[in-house]
């Protein structure tokens, strides 16, 4: 079941201009393209670099979308 952040919110385009909230929602697949022992140590040094920027004003929102898009992926054809 996917749980979405209940603290975050939606990073959403208005008049062609992106709006971020201080606290956006970002999904993620672990470990898409480079194995998720690398996305481990990426997710620190993002959110660390975040903190360090915004002086803890900002925070993402981390949202895992492998239990989402899997299963999807390997169903025969699901939009058939």
């Amino acid at each position: 079941m996917l749980k979405i952040p209940s603290n975050g919110k939606k990073i959403i385009l208005k008049n062609g201009v992106l709006s971020v909230p201080d606290d956006p929602v970002i999904p993620f697949i672990e470990g898409d393209g480079t194995g998720p022992d690398i996305w481990k140590a990426s997710v620190y040094v993002f959110d660390e670099a975040v903190k360090k920027v915004y002086g803890g004003k900002r925070k993402i929102n981390w949202l895992p979308m492998a239990k989402i898009v899997l299963p999807i992926f390997f169903l025969k054809k699901p939009w058939m």
